[in-house]
């Protein structure tokens, strides 16, 4: 190999790797990354009280519903336990309310609510999971 073909050699792969990491990065802020949902469609018939979801339960009570991510505060712990009325975390006991605020600690933030929206086509409701 020459001295002029290795020049451009080297040349082309160090100006690739930058426009390589310029092309995930703008992949990601579009919404396009494949290891991570955005969403989760459920059915529309949410049961009234508390349902437990992957990431994030409902609270249905006097036809308001209502939905909060079940990733604990305090260490990111999902929460998937309901006992007197109470949601509590199975790594280290931290209490909320069904409307995700806090009651005992360690956590000392509440759970985030979580937007969403209805489907009519597909009759499905639409909730964003948390970032």
């Amino acid at each position: 190999m020459d001295r002029k073909k290795f020049l451009k050699l080297t040349l082309l792969l160090v100006l690739l790797h930058p426009l390589k990491f310029i092309l995930s990065m703008t992949s990601i802020t579009r919404g396009q990354d494949k290891n991570r949902k955005l969403f989760e469609k459920i059915p529309i018939d949410v049961p009234d009280g508390i349902t437990f979801y992957d990431s994030f339960f409902s609270n249905k009570s006097n036809n308001t519903l209502r939905f909060y991510s079940t990733k604990c505060t305090h260490l990111g712990c999902k929460i998937k336990k309901q006992k007197n009325s109470q949601l509590v975390c199975r790594c280290h006991g931290s209490r909320f309310d069904t409307n995700g605020r806090v009651i005992t600690g360690p956590a000392d933030r509440d759970l985030p609510p979580l937007e969403y929206s209805i489907d009519h086509k597909e009759k499905k409701i639409v909730v964003k999971l948390p970032a």
